[in-house]
């Protein structure tokens, strides 16, 4: 995509470059066997804009392919678990909230991080436990985790489904492991993670679950 971006800068600048050169050969009024102002006008009105639309509209679609990994996950993910979860827990009389942990980097969901994380809320009183909810139609149970220590049917989920983006990241970055290396792979990650974020936001209002389905960040504050 970016050898794509720079073509396209170039083609510009070639047909910026081109017609500042016809304006000032008709502006100095030098001879030449080019219609200069027609040439002007049609480089500026026409070639340039045409060219720089062509450029944007192609860029814009290899823009959204690039994250269309992350928006599957996130259909997936409100599909096949949170949206049966909760119908099924509705469907009981609760009225449950579901707070889905969004990190800021795909490091956060490894095991140990999590660890700390359920730390963290231990020490303000709050406890996380596992519930398996069965489901209808014949899906197989859903387990959920429940939050102690907090209002009734509050319930968290942790989304792994995005560290499937791992092998993804680094096939695009396909560089030796070093330092910058990393630091690329935590930047693209964190373009997949808020791509993700932005479908999850999208279908939770679309499913009309905002009163049940939140989304929660590191820290862990509970509304």
């Amino acid at each position: 995509m970016k050898f794509i971006k720079y073509v396209g800068y170039f083609l510009q600048a070639v047909l910026y470059i081109s017609t500042i050169a016809l304006a000032l050969i008709w502006f100095l009024k030098l001879e030449t066997s080019v219609d200069v102002e027609a040439g002007t006008f049609i480089l500026l009105g026409i070639i340039s804009p045409s060219i720089s639309y062509v450029i944007n509209k192609y860029s814009n679609k290899i823009e959204a392919e690039k994250f269309s990994t992350a928006n599957a996950l996130a259909y997936g993910y409100i599909e096949n678990f949170i949206e049966p979860v909760l119908t099924q827990l509705l469907k009981k009389g609760n009225n449950p909230t579901l707070y889905i942990y969004i990190p800021e980097k795909l490091s956060d969901l490894y095991p140990k991080n999590i660890d700390r994380l359920k730390a963290k809320l231990t020490k303000n009183n709050i406890s996380i436990n596992t519930k398996s909810i069965k489901l209808n139609e014949g899906r197989a149970n859903r387990d959920i985790m429940t939050v102690s220590g907090l209002s009734d049917d509050v319930y968290f989920d942790i989304p792994n489904t995005l560290l499937t983006l791992n092998p993804i990241i680094d096939f695009r970055i396909n560089s030796p492991k070093n330092e910058l290396c990393e630091k690329e792979k935590d930047e693209l990650g964190s373009q997949y993670i808020n791509a993700f974020k932005e479908t999850i936001m999208k279908l939770i209002k679309a499913k009309t679950l905002e009163d049940n389905a939140k989304l929660i960040d590191k820290n862990m504050h509970f509304d």
